[in-house]
């Protein structure tokens, strides 16, 4: 797959806090000292004269004390066929990402109140649950699937879900939909919307299929699609 190597400077600038060098590469596994949690998602770049280049995605697979045990995977994210590719393997000394896009969030809360103190998080840019809820309006999906959560991530560009269900907030990476950590937060107080909070009036349905039955329980449906148990 080829894509564009040199608009990616930027990406050393917001991950810079989460960076880490490859150690003891063993075909597609290699290891880096850093804490993080197994299924978060990441990139490896490499200096290429002036210019930083990703080279591959890859996730973690191993988490022990600090040190990541993580797999590569081709980097598509940036598909553009009419471009040059660079590919290589993997190589001691070459820098790693962890966190991918995480500062891009899509928040999936029961009530307005709990969206916007949730969303209040400057750090991060919230992509509203507006167009999360348009875009299953228009796939006639009124029950998100966990495909549907990657897709949208992938069209807008998001490495991270947040789901606020009871006294929990729980961070998804987006391409795994791994759960790579929880807060403690203030219980949602109020009606609680369905299928979550957005300002669409009513999510189309499709006749029949997977996706297309109502949510009747906002906690049970999100726990039991994240794969948790309370």
């Amino acid at each position: 797959m080829r894509f564009f190597l040199f608009s990616m400077v930027m990406i050393s600038t917001i991950l810079a806090s989460n960076a880490a060098l490859v150690e003891r590469v063993s075909g597609k596994t290699f290891e880096v000292k850093a804490q993080g949690a197994v299924g978060m998602s990441a990139v490896v770049m490499r200096t290429i004269g002036n210019y930083e280049s990703i080279i591959a995605s890859a996730q973690v697979v191993e988490a022990k004390e600090d040190t990541l045990t993580l797999k590569t995977t081709p980097f598509e994210a940036l598909a553009q066929g009419a471009l040059p590719s660079y590919e290589a393997p993997v190589a001691e000394g070459d820098t790693v990402y962890l966190g991918w896009m995480y500062e891009r969030v899509l928040l999936i809360a029961p009530t307005v109140s709990s969206y916007t103190q949730l969303s209040s998080d400057t750090q991060k840019l919230f992509t509203h649950s507006d167009m999360f809820a348009a875009f299953l309006s228009k796939i006639g999906h009124p029950s998100p699937l966990k495909e549907d959560f990657q897709t949208f991530c992938r069209t807008y560009d998001l490495g991270l879900l947040q789901f606020a269900i009871a006294q929990k907030l729980y961070e998804v990476d987006c391409n795994t939909f791994a759960v790579v950590a929880s807060h403690d937060i203030e219980e949602a107080k109020g009606e609680k919307m369905l299928p979550f909070y957005s300002r669409v009036q009513s999510i189309d349905a499709n006749w029949w299929g997977e996706g297309s039955a109502r949510i009747k329980e906002f906690e049970r449906y999100y726990l039991e699609l994240l794969g948790v148990s309370q």
